[in-house]
């Protein structure tokens, strides 16, 4: 099994490990995939954001009516 974590710090090295067992990854196109999911990521949490910082709005404004 692959660990998460080594595959994203060292693709190349895994790549070069896995080709050792005549599997071939092509890591340019895991690093796209690696930086579209940051991208992904960042996106999702300020949107999350966006939404907590609305509904405490929206909490402190149901008293006042």
């Amino acid at each position: 099994m692959l660990d998460p974590k080594l595959l994203r710090q060292d693709p190349r090295a895994v790549a070069e490990a896995l080709a050792r067992k005549r599997f071939s990854l092509d890591v340019e196109a895991f690093e796209g995939l690696e930086a579209r999911r940051k991208a992904l990521q960042v996106e999702q949490e300020a949107l999350q954001n966006a939404r907590t910082t609305r509904a405490r709005a929206i909490g402190q404004a149901m008293p006042r009516g």
